[in-house]
C-alpha cells in the first residue's frame, strides 16, 4: 500500500511547509537534538528505541486530511452506500459474535450444573462497575508523590529570597527525558508515556538558547 501511493507522487498533494516537516522532520528533530547530546557530554547515537520513537513522533504530525488525500489520490474513496452497507455488516457481525457468546456461555453453565440462567449481557458486564482503583482529586494525587520534610517551610523561605536562581539548563532536563524514557521501558510505559515524552523533549529541544559555532572546535574535538 506504502509503495502503491508512493508511486502516485504524492509529495505534491502535501503543502509545501508540511511536505518539508514529515518528510525530514525525524531528521530535522535529530539535528536539533546533537548540540544537546554534546552538552550532556554524551556521544549522541540512534538506538532501534529512538529509531521508533522518531517514527512515531513524524508519524503524529500527518494530519487525517492528508491521508485522506492520499488515498484519493491513489483512486481509493468511499462512497455514502458503501459507508451504510459496511455499518450494516458490522452490525450483523456483531449479531452474531453475541449469538454464538450466548450459546456457549449456556454450554459451560449447564456442564457446571449450573440451574440459575445467567444472560449473557450480565455475565459479559458483571465487572464494568468494579471499581480497581480508588478515586483520587488531583490535589491527593500530587501528595502521594510529592516527599514532604520537616525542613521543606524553611526552603521555600530560602528560595522566594533567592530569586536570582536560573533553573536547569537545557543539558540537565535532557538528562531528566531520558531517565523518564528508562523509567517507561522499565515499568512497561513506553507506549502509554511516548506521546507526551516526545512532545517534552521537543519543547525541551525548542527552549534551548541558540549557540553561535565561531570555530570548529566548539562543538567538536577531535579525539
Amino acid at each position: 500500500m506504502t509503495k502503491h501511493l508512493a508511486q502516485q507522487q504524492l509529495l505534491p498533494v502535501y503543502p509545501e511547509p508540511y511536505n518539508e516537516t514529515f518528510t525530514f522532520s525525524g531528521f530535522t528533530f535529530d539535528v536539533q537534538r546533537f548540540p544537546v547530546a554534546i552538552e550532556c557530554g554524551k556521544l549522541f547515537s540512534i538506538d532501534l528505541i529512538d529509531a521508533i520513537h522518531l517514527l512515531e513522533y513524524s508519524w503524529r504530525q500527518v494530519e487525517a486530511t492528508t491521508v485522506q488525500n492520499c488515498f484519493k489520490r491513489a483512486g481509493f474513496s468511499v462512497c455514502a452506500g458503501d459507508a451504510d452497507d459496511a455499518s450494516d455488516t458490522i452490525d450483523q457481525t456483531s449479531n452474531i459474535v453475541d449469538e454464538a457468546c450466548k450459546t456457549l456461555l449456556a454450554e459451560v453453565l449447564e456442564r457446571q450444573g449450573v440451574m440459575e440462567g445467567i444472560s449473557f449481557s450480565d455475565f459479559r458486564d458483571a465487572d464494568s462497575d468494579v471499581q480497581t482503583s480508588p478515586a483520587m482529586s488531583d490535589e491527593a494525587i500530587v501528595a502521594s508523590v510529592v516527599e514532604v520534610s520537616p525542613n521543606d517551610s524553611d526552603e521555600d523561605d530560602i528560595e522566594s529570597d533567592n530569586t536570582g536562581d536560573p533553573g536547569l539548563t537545557v543539558a540537565e532536563a535532557a538528562h531528566c527525558i531520558s531517565v523518564m524514557r528508562v523509567f517507561a521501558e522499565k515499568r512497561g510505559l513506553a507506549e502509554k508515556l511516548a506521546h507526551s515524552i516526545s512532545e517534552f523533549e521537543a519543547a525541551v529541544v525548542a527552549a534551548r538558547p541558540p549557540r553561535r559555532q565561531m570555530k570548529i572546535t566548539d562543538f567538536v574535538t577531535q579525539s
